[in-house]
Formats: C-alpha cells, sequence, structure tokens
C-alpha cells in the first residue's frame, strides 16, 4: 500500500474516554481550561469526556507501555494530577526533579493527599522544582494549607528546591485593619521558606518568602476573578503592606509585574504603615537595583476615585471622586514616589481613563515616574485602537547624538529624515516600520465609550507637555490633526507625523505626513538652545 502524501495517511478514529462528555471529566479537572497555560500541551483538554491527544497505556503495545513506565522525566511532569497515585508517580520518576501540579476543588481528590505524601518524605518534596496549583475553591486556600498548626501542610513541606512557583488562590480577605508588621507591614502574610526560589506568580493571597535569595520574576496579581458589578467583595491590599513586601526583595528582583482592582490607602493608613517599617517616611526609598521590567496593571479602577475612609457616605462607603486638585496623592503617585529604579528600566502602565478627570489624574502621576528612575521622555508615539476601546502611548528617551541634530528649520526636507531616525523609516503601503525604538515608558488606556479619544491624550500629555517629536498611528486622519493642533498650541512645540494605518479615512498620497505649525519658531528655538547648552 502507498500514499501519495502525509495528508493521504490514515488516522485513527478519536476516541472517546468514559464518562462522556456530558458528564465530568474525572482524569483532567474541567476547571483547568481556565488556565491552559498550566498544563502540558499533551494534557490540554478539548472539553469534558475527552484527553485531547493523551493516550491510555492499555490501548497501545507491550513496547510503548514498557517506554512510559520507564520514562522517568515523564512521570517526573505529572506529580499531583492523579493525588491517589502519588506514591507511585514519585517512584516512577526515579532522581528527576518533580513538577507538580495540584488542583483543590469539592468534587476532585484532595490535594491534601499529595502534600501529606510530601511532608512525609522530605528527601522527595527537596526534589520539587515547580509547583502549581489551583484552588476553586473560594477562601480555602490560606486556613488550610498555609495556616499554623497541623493544618499548613504546605509550610510543613520540604521545598528547599523550589524555583518556580505558581498559586491561583481566590482569597476574599481583606487586610483592612490588620495589625502592622515592622518587617512585613502585615501579621497575616503567608510565610514561607523559599531559598531557592527564582520565579513566582501569586494570584489572590500573599507571600512572604524567606530567604529568597534568588527571586528575579514576581507577579502578584489581586483580584484574578474581579466581579465588576460588587468590586468590593474581594481581596484588598493595603500600599504600605505592599512597599513593605516588596522592599524585602529589592536587591535580587528583576521583573516586577502588579494587577488589582486598586490598593488601598486606609485602614490601616499607608504612611502609618511605611512609618513603622522604615522609621521615617522620608526614608522609605525601596532601590531596585536590579529592576528591568516594571508593569502594573490598574485596568478596573478609575485613577481619580480613592478610597474614602468618610463613615458619613452610606451610599459609597468605599470610594468617592475627588477634586482634581488632590489627584496627586493618588494610590499609583504614592506607590511611585517610594521607588527608585534603574533608568534603564521598562516599564509599562495598563489602566483606565473613561474621563478627562482620570487622564487629568494619569498626568500628575507620570512625574512621578520620573522621580523614581523613568529617564526624561522626548519623543512619543500614540496608537489608536478603536477596535479595542485602547490607546497606547510610548514615551521615548532621545540619545544625544539625535537630540542634538533636532532640525533649525521648519523643512520637510530636513524634518522627514530626522524623524525617521527617531521613529524608523516608516512605509504607508506596507504599515511597517524598518525599527522600533525601545520606550522607557509604555501607558495603555482603555477608555471605554469615552466619546473623543484624543481628549484622553490632550490632557494625559497636558499644556506643559515638551515634546520634541510625535507619531500618531491611526486609521483616522482626525485623530492625528487634533493631537498636531494640540502640540502645535504648546510652548514648546515639536514635530509631528501621521502614520496611517490600513483603511485610513480620506485620500493618502502614499507618503508620510510631517507637520509643523506655522508661527511656532519661537518653541522650537528655546529647545535648540536648551540642546546646545
Amino acid at each position: 500500500m502507498s500514499f501519495t502524501s502525509e495528508a493521504d495517511l490514515p488516522c485513527p478514529p478519536e476516541t472517546l474516554i468514559d464518562p462522556p462528555p456530558d458528564e465530568e471529566d474525572t482524569v483532567i479537572p474541567p476547571a483547568w481550561s481556565h488556565y491552559p497555560e498550566l498544563l502540558p500541551e499533551n494534557l490540554v483538554s478539548p472539553g469534558p469526556g475527552h484527553l485531547g491527544s493523551a493516550v491510555l497505556m492499555s490501548h497501545v503495545c507491550q513496547r510503548w507501555r514498557q517506554l512510559a513506565l520507564d520514562h522517568a522525566t515523564l512521570w517526573a511532569h505529572t506529580i499531583g494530577l492523579l493525588p491517589k497515585q502519588v506514591e507511585i508517580m514519585v517512584s516512577r520518576s526515579k532522581t528527576s526533579d518533580l513538577h507538580v501540579m495540584l488542583y483543590g476543588a469539592c468534587d476532585r481528590p484532595d490535594p491534601d493527599l499529595v502534600l501529606e505524601y510530601f511532608r512525609r518524605n522530605p528527601q522527595a518534596s527537596s526534589r520539587i522544582r515547580t509547583l502549581i496549583w489551583v484552588d476553586a475553591r473560594i477562601s480555602h486556600f490560606r486556613d488550610n494549607y498555609c495556616s499554623p498548626g497541623a493544618s499548613g501542610l504546605l509550610t510543613q513541606c520540604d521545598l528547599s528546591g523550589l524555583v518556580d512557583l505558581t498559586v491561583f488562590a481566590r482569597e476574599t480577605f481583606r487586610f483592612e485593619d490588620t495589625p502592622i508588621d515592622p518587617e512585613w507591614g502585615s501579621t497575616h502574610f503567608i510565610h514561607i521558606d523559599l531559598p531557592a526560589l527564582k520565579s513566582a506568580s501569586i494570584h489572590d493571597t500573599v507571600f512572604a518568602f524567606h530567604n529568597a535569595r534568588n527571586l528575579t520574576t514576581l507577579s502578584l496579581q489581586m483580584l484574578d476573578e474581579l466581579d465588576r458589578d460588587d468590586p468590593f467583595g474581594n481581596l484588598f491590599f493595603n500600599l504600605g503592606q505592599l512597599l513593605c513586601c516588596l522592599n524585602m526583595y529589592k536587591d535580587t528582583l528583576e521583573s516586577l509585574e502588579l494587577s488589582s482592582v486598586r490598593y488601598t490607602v486606609f485602614r490601616p493608613f499607608v504612611y502609618d504603615v511605611i512609618a513603622a517599617a522604615f522609621e521615617s517616611v522620608d526614608e522609605a526609598i525601596i532601590q531596585f537595583s536590579r529592576l528591568s521590567k516594571l508593569v502594573v496593571r490598574d485596568e478596573f479602577w478609575q485613577p481619580e476615585y480613592l478610597s474614602s475612609d468618610d463613615e458619613g457616605i452610606e451610599d459609597q462607603p468605599y470610594a468617592e471622586p475627588i477634586p482634581l486638585i488632590y489627584a496627586s496623592a493618588s494610590p499609583l503617585a504614592i506607590f511611585f514616589s517610594f521607588l527608585s529604579y534603574p533608568k534603564t528600566a521598562d516599564v509599562t502602565l495598563h489602566v483606565v481613563c473613561e474621563s478627562e478627570g482620570s487622564a487629568e489624574t494619569m498626568h500628575k502621576v507620570i512625574p512621578t515616574l520620573y522621580g523614581a528612575g523613568t529617564p526624561y521622555c522626548d519623543a512619543s508615539r500614540v496608537l489608536f485602537r478603536p477596535d479595542l476601546d485602547e490607546i497606547w502611548i510610548a514615551f521615548y528617551s532621545l540619545p544625544e547624538e539625535i537630540r542634538l541634530t533636532y532640525p533649525e528649520v521648519d523643512d520637510i526636507e530636513v524634518v522627514d529624515p530626522w524623524l525617521d531616525t527617531v521613529f524608523g523609516l516608516f512605509v504607508p503601503e506596507h504599515d511597517t516600520l524598518t525599527h522600533n525604538r525601545r520606550p522607557s515608558l509604555s501607558v495603555m488606556i482603555s477608555y471605554g465609550d469615552f466619546p473623543h479619544p484624543p481628549d484622553i491624550v490632550k490632557t494625559l500629555l497636558g499644556d506643559d507637555v515638551d515634546l520634541a517629536a510625535l507619531a500618531v498611528r491611526s486609521a483616522n486622519e482626525d485623530d492625528y490633526s487634533q493631537l498636531q493642533q494640540f502640540i502645535d498650541s504648546t510652548a514648546n512645540p515639536g514635530f509631528t507625523r501621521w502614520e496611517p494605518l490600513a483603511g485610513a479615512m480620506g485620500e493618502s498620497t502614499g507618503d508620510t505626513v510631517v507637520a509643523a505649525g506655522a508661527g511656532v519658531d519661537g518653541g522650537r528655538e528655546e529647545r535648540m538652545e536648551r540642546v546646545s547648552n
């Protein structure tokens, strides 16, 4: 028998594994599909009742069955999937590093079986290199696995070799009014000794990692399963407690990602927490010596709304709009005012700006980033994505050799090549750039139903903006025109260009648009004088 191509090769029929698709898969829990990135590719189930590309050993020949049984590394990557078989799986893994995956649910075999085995066998638990734990039971993780005493199975295991930790805890515990710890900020953190830990991704709970001398990557995700209709029924984390916690890892962290609906600044008051940990608020500067990537996601809460300590507000006990004059006291501004990081660090902010007020708040936050370490930015690119209700603003710090060649005349023959050195050569017909300069600061804005997105950009930049160059990428030329007029109306206008996206409105000559407003030479001369000095 011969086949003309691989496409003609016979394929075995799809095998359905009992129970049928309308019932729960007792081998791979359906809830794993919520976090598909956590499972090896061959274990991802396309639906209840299937095992994806997994093959039952009873369905293969004796040779392949024996190969699987003797494959130590294979067994080392399946620890925890079948809690009742943990002892067999560990024994078949021989001396391989262990990669444990635990799933907690009321209708699943309890991961206590796995933890109890490792607690009794420290020689096995010390081989654990990665631990992924998803607990679907609300407010169950902390009280049952991390509290002091017999119930704290996780903290009783020898995890001295653990390198990578991922936890989805679904805690709803609120940190308001918890006692202040002078070292960590709160007495309610989960304390655990992980000397080999390099990477941690923690969702909806807070750990205090002791002896984490190798921790380089940390992700703290609060309110991962946020109920937008009831944002106050979830876990709250005090900003002062966060700063104290991060201070313990300041010498090792290279990548930090924070995500929350908001960080509270009251109960306890953020400055009381900081003063207890640092003795003086003036000395509370957290200096990250190795940080190269910082991502802060605050996408669910409008920046101009702050937590309120006014008990007289009955209909909105947790938040109230505040006058813009107090916008500099927003949690984001407070957070960055206590940080210090290298100028080479990439900083990304994800925020919601559904009003000019929230954009004004963000305008007041940006200077605190410059004080923390982000270099002064003298060029920017704005990308409008109306299909996603998003705006992306990238800020660039230009090299000295480019700043010194700032055009002295408003001549397209001179300005166009200079803008190409700043932003890269733009090819309209292909909607591509020859290079993409690394931004020092990126701001991702979700604006929802806000009617005029360019107004958000203008408010965020502010009338005091001082940009040598601005590029606008949009399918709508009106977005560019509004920002061009705004830049030209400022005290120190720079050069602008439109980078039309596919489907740009109006006629296009196919050439890159470079514009500079009339009557603004004085501002440009002032910038050139500053550069020359």
